[in-house]
């Protein structure tokens, strides 16, 4: 008897499935011949698609689209499907990320400007895949001339189409975050399906009711004769000034840079972040947006700062340990064009998942094969740092503060990270000072800071003094009257990460400036501000208040 429960709901699952079995088989298909192109000519692969529910998504909209009643209406939308996806192929060769909804506004708005930029090297690197695409086209409209007249019909399902659509409307219209690009780890017929939505539910309606402009646009200033040493930007992740041990905090957490900073090998001061996530922070830092809503500045792209290396003769490389499902929302927004070396965990372990990191400590073996090589280089490091969950941040056997009484243990485990992090700045210090073939300069500093413990939380995402005071490090090897270094020293006001932006620019060779000030605005999750902005005041090095428009925090 107990094997007659299993075969009697498989006998009824088959009875019911019978009828929908063409339904099936052709969802089944379509959803395969979609994945086959992103697979080729993406970094995605079937793995991760299967893995997030893409790919059976996918079956669900053709499953969708099979038992429609109307005829011409499955044409259409098929064809829309295919449209947006053969848009989005082409894109992504191009820029590689997604489409963003202000693309497709720009598209209508200034297609002179979109004409103009497709010349003829990039209509020949877009024939293989768009050749490909009308390919699977032609089999798919093949396969359901073949199969429709035993799909299973269902009468009048058409009509949820445009209570589906509402909804989706409203979905976006009630999202807060419409700056975020759409991520760059999934399927690309859902990215095409989200940019739409967010286009007609959120962008759209601010652009046409006044509520978002492009904001403020700035010209790319002068060029200046740019350095002819290299550029190392670390990037750590969620490094807090007010857990470092150089900077007075009760716990010795690190040692190995307060050795270096004693000796005078390194400047190392006290620096306020320009977002309180990662995703605003470096996408200020690569650019150069300082204000709100700066959608102009940022979807032009002409302030990029690998766009200005690659001008001014510099090879660039990202290298990052950082998951690409983790960086994705920082990497769809960036134009791969100007990065000649992109290095992820998944491009360097093929089989690795794309949601996983790495450890921050392979960027030793990365550097000491790059930083050798004769060219002028400007590389930029991103580290996973002191991101949470802190325990995953550093190696097992550290166990350096296991005796330290601590109100949470969470605390320990981030500064344990934070530890680590000492650890591997002293390894890059001198392997820099060892290898680098040219002169360097090297600039560390965090995305944002954490609230480890800190008034009883933990997290980022937040407008706190911890998350808002991040440490900022400099040093350079070989450098002839490095002026820099007398520059920052003498900073008697916090650095600011724009005050580090500009620095890296002018050694880029443009003509940015900067007036040093104590007052500095720090974004939230979005570039509307929706998810909130303050104005710090700091006097010397330290945060004197946070105000945001609605609340006051940090007092």
């Amino acid at each position: 008897m107990k094997g007659a429960y299993p075969s009697f709901f498989m006998k009824y699952f088959l009875q019911l499935f019978q009828p929908l079995r063409y339904n099936l088989i052709f969802s089944i298909i379509s959803a395969i011949l979609l994945t086959i192109p992103q697979v080729l000519f993406t970094d995605i692969g079937v793995k991760h698609l299967i893995k997030n529910s893409d790919f059976f998504i996918l079956i669900g909209i053709f499953f969708f689209l099979s038992i429609l009643s109307n005829k011409i209406l499955i044409y259409i939308l098929l064809s829309f499907i295919y449209f947006m996806f053969l848009i989005e192929i082409l894109h992504f060769q191009y820029y590689k990320h997604s489409v963003l909804p202000s693309e497709i506004y720009k598209f209508f708005s200034d297609f002179s400007e979109v004409n103009d930029a497709l010349g003829k090297e990039v209509w020949a690197m877009m024939a293989m895949p768009a050749f490909f695409v009308i390919l699977i086209v032609i089999l798919h409209f093949f396969l359901l001339k073949k199969m429709k007249l035993n799909f299973i019909k269902v009468a009048y399902v058409e009509w949820l189409l445009p209570v589906l659509f509402s909804v989706l409307i409203y979905n976006a219209a009630s999202e807060n975050v419409p700056g975020r690009a759409v991520k760059q780890n999934q399927h690309l017929v859902r990215s095409s399906f989200e940019t739409f939505i967010s286009f007609f539910g959120k962008y759209l309606p601010m652009k046409l009711s006044g509520k978002m402009t492009g904001g403020k646009l700035l010209p790319v200033p002068n060029k200046i004769p740019p350095t002819n040493a290299s550029i190392l930007l670390i990037i750590n992740e969620s490094m807090s000034a007010y857990h470092f041990g150089a900077f007075g905090y009760s716990v010795s957490t690190t040692p190995h840079i307060e050795k270096l900073h004693k000796n005078k090998l390194i400047t190392l001061k006290k620096c306020v972040t320009s977002g309180s996530n990662t995703e605003i922070a470096l996408l200020n830092l690569f650019f150069f947006i300082d204000t709100l809503r700066q959608f102009d500045q940022l979807y032009q792209g002409s302030h990029f700062l690998f766009k200005l290396a690659k001008e001014s003769g510099f090879k660039t490389y990202y290298i990052s340990t950082q998951s690409l499902e983790g960086g994705s929302s920082i990497l769809g927004m960036m134009n791969h064009r100007y990065m000649d070396v992109v290095s992820l965990p998944h491009h360097r372990n093929p089989g690795m998942d794309t949601d996983k990191p790495e450890a921050d400590s392979v960027v030793l073996r990365i550097l000491d094969t790059i930083l050798p090589r004769p060219e002028k280089k400007f590389i930029v490091v991103q580290l996973y740092g002191c991101h949470e969950p802190y325990h995953e941040r550093y190696p097992e056997n550290l166990k350096v503060f296991q005796n330290i009484h601590y109100k949470y243990n969470h605390t320990s485990h981030y500064d344990q990270a934070l530890y680590y992090q000492s650890m591997l700045f002293e390894k890059i210090y001198h392997l820099s000072v060892k290898k680098s073939a040219q002169p360097l300069y090297v600039f560390h500093i965090p995305d944002h800071g954490e609230c480890a413990g800190d008034e009883d939380i933990f997290g980022h995402n937040m407008f706190r003094k911890p998350v808002l005071t991040i440490p900022f490090i400099y040093y350079s090897v070989e450098v002839a009257n490095d002026t820099l270094e007398h520059y920052f020293n003498n900073q008697s006001l916090l650095i600011t990460q724009k005050q580090v932006n500009v620095c890296i620019r002018r050694l880029l060779g443009y003509d940015y400036t900067y007036t040093p000030t104590n007052r500095y605005l720090t974004i939230g999750m979005d570039y509307m501000g929706y998810d909130g902005h303050v104005i710090s005041e700091f006097n010397g090095d330290s945060v004197v208040w946070t105000r945001n428009a609605e609340e006051l925090l940090s007092p």
